[in-house]
């Protein structure tokens, strides 16, 4: 994808409604696919299933309403059922952070974060969406080209008390069309610290981190993809790569003069090796899309899926006029 990539709220304005204005929140080195500044980043965690005696205990998201302000009520149901709930908390005298959950394939890294204030310190903290920085499991910043942001939608409260949040974190491992073989963590720290206007300050361990009223917050987030990843290929060289929850797509822009959102596709036709298939839809309507366009450029593009795909007999996919098979 080249760098004219979409803001990745842009064409989903209606999911975000109390979206704090976009801004970068965390350092960056270059990489061929770029993500704008809104995008969120980092997220973790293994699925958290108990087997016990011919029974499975699902755990439950602690904050179901947080969830489904990025996905709709489908995938947040997808989310429990099929063991993608964390429920790891974090917090200090001010602040609660709940992260609900984590979705993790080859390329990327996604999850949904409850914030919630225990005092009036931590109420006025997320006025300004604070800095996020992806460390090491020895708490050494990460400087790869990882891209380490929040994006937060207020829940409850006003624009001056903000007593409980729904944010998204998410994490850019790799290029989907790139080198499958290049090396990513497989843990990893997310720590906070206030926002600040020269957010590009030099930090390399966490103790370079200011400390403030997120002093204390981190996520310990386990990076080891817990759900399949398929690489396709069409008859005319065009790639995609597609996961449970995640979908990215090369094809040919039909009339290059429409608005650039018009060539975004808006079907999905998924193939199965027993002679079945399903056809998938998008729309504005995001809530009840089955897919939802995410960010690209004029002929590459990114999707999320509003369910957990099972792709373990996919054998094609349809696309924009052109039939994308598993290699």
């Amino acid at each position: 994808m080249n760098d004219k990539m979409l803001d990745i709220i842009g064409l989903a304005d209606e999911k975000y409604l109390h979206e704090a204005e976009g801004k970068p929140m965390m350092k960056q080195t270059g990489h061929r696919r770029k993500f704008s500044a809104k995008i969120v980043a980092v997220a973790a965690a293994a699925a958290v299933m108990t087997v016990t005696a011919g029974a499975v205990a699902v755990a439950k998201l602690s904050h179901k309403d947080s969830v489904e302000h990025y996905y709709n009520e489908n995938m947040a149901s997808d989310i429990e059922q099929k063991g993608y709930v964390v429920n790891q908390v974090t917090q200090n005298k001010h602040i609660k952070m709940t992260l609900e959950n984590m979705l993790v394939d080859e390329n990327y890294a996604y999850g949904v974060v409850t914030v919630e204030a225990l005092d009036e310190v931590g109420e006025k903290a997320f006025l300004k969406e604070p800095v996020s920085y992806l460390l090491d499991e020895n708490g050494k910043y990460i400087e790869k080209g990882y891209l380490s942001s929040m994006i937060g939608v207020v829940m409850n409260g006003d624009n001056y008390k903000l007593t409980k949040q729904a944010h998204m974190i998410k994490i850019y491992l790799r290029d989907p069309f790139g080198d499958n073989k290049v090396e990513k963590p497989q843990k990893a720290q997310i720590v906070f610290s206030k926002y600040f206007d020269n957010y590009n300050n030099r930090v390399t361990t966490e103790s370079d981190i200011p400390k403030d009223e997120f002093e204390g917050l981190i996520f310990d987030i386990d990076l080891k993809p817990n759900m399949q990843t398929l690489r396709l290929e069409s008859a005319s060289g065009h790639k995609a790569v597609i996961s449970g929850f995640m979908l990215d797509v090369q094809y040919d822009v039909k009339n290059d003069n429409t608005h650039f959102y018009d060539n975004v596709p808006n079907k999905l036709k998924l193939n199965y090796t027993d002679g079945k298939s399903r056809t998938l839809s998008s729309d504005y309507n995001w809530k009840q899309s089955d897919f939802t366009p995410e960010g690209g450029s004029a002929n590459d593009y990114r999707f999320t899926f509003n369910e957990v795909l099972d792709l373990s007999k996919l054998e094609s996919i349809e696309i924009a006029g052109e039939t994308y098979k598993v290699k």
